[in-house]
């Protein structure tokens, strides 16, 4: 009889006569570790005093910029002060950090519009003083430059007197005469001025209490006012007495010279 044909083995029939192999979990170093989340990005930031001219304080990274209002502690003399967030700005061309925050200190936030205006004032007070007190040591320093400039001026001349003709003499003695007379007349100003200043100082004294310091307001307006108007003249004055002087010098020296080189001498 023929043979019946045999069955040909299927890919099921190849899996069912391997033998299943028994599971086992898997080692600890091979299973994955749990996903860690990120470090939070850090934002480089600028403390600055929250009022004029607003000076820095403290350069931070944080995770989040504060908003207006909130606190935030500074390290300040190494111990961390509680300032609060006035204002907050952003600048993208800042190299240093794109945002920057104005603080002020917790005890100068309950009525931070009295204390800006009262700061602000006090720091604009101390700014003029100084400003005042430059331009009285400028003014001191120029009267010492002038005085020792007339001293050798004369000195050279009571010595080159002979060198000089009869005309370039009389030149010299307008030119110098004329900035020493300037001089001396802006002085003389100066000195009437500075009486009558002090003179209406004096008269505040009489004042009552209540109505000395605004008097005295009104007086410190005043007087910043002229002293406005003091420093342009004194401007002018300081200009014309130099040059009237260093012409009146030039003539005397070039005289000298030309008589000592065998030039012409002028006028």
């Amino acid at each position: 009889m023929p043979e019946e044909p045999k069955e040909k083995p299927t890919e099921e029939h190849a899996r069912a006569a391997v033998p299943s192999a028994p599971l086992t979990p898997p080692p600890p170093s091979a299973v994955a570790p749990a996903s860690q989340p990120a470090p939070p990005h850090l934002i480089p930031v600028k403390i600055v005093d929250g009022l004029p001219p607003f000076p820095l304080l403290w350069t931070i990274s944080l995770s989040s910029v504060p908003r207006p209002g909130d606190g935030i502690m500074i390290p300040i003399d190494g111990r961390s002060v509680p300032y609060r967030v006035s204002f907050a700005n952003f600048n993208p061309l800042d190299n240093v950090a794109h945002v920057t925050l104005g603080c002020l200190p917790q005890d100068a936030t309950s009525n931070p519009v009295v204390v800006a205006d009262a700061t602000l004032k006090q720091r604009m007070d101390d700014y003029i003083k100084s400003q005042l007190q430059l331009f009285d040591r400028a003014e001191a320093y120029s009267k010492a430059l002038i005085l020792a400039g007339y001293a050798g001026l004369f000195g050279v001349w009571s010595f080159a007197k002979d060198a000089l003709t009869p005309r370039a003499t009389e030149w010299v003695a307008c030119l110098v005469g004329v900035s020493l007379l300037i001089y001396v007349t802006w002085e003389i100003v100066a000195m009437i001025y500075r009486v009558s200043v002090h003179s209406k100082f004096n008269m505040l004294i009489h004042k009552t209490p209540a109505d000395f310091f605004q008097a005295l307001d009104d007086f410190n307006r005043e007087a910043r006012s002229r002293m406005v108007r003091d420093i342009r003249a004194w401007r002018l004055t300081l200009g014309a007495t130099v040059l009237f002087g260093y012409a009146g010098a030039l003539l005397l020296l070039y005289n000298a010279a030309a008589k000592l080189f065998g030039l012409f001498t002028w006028p």
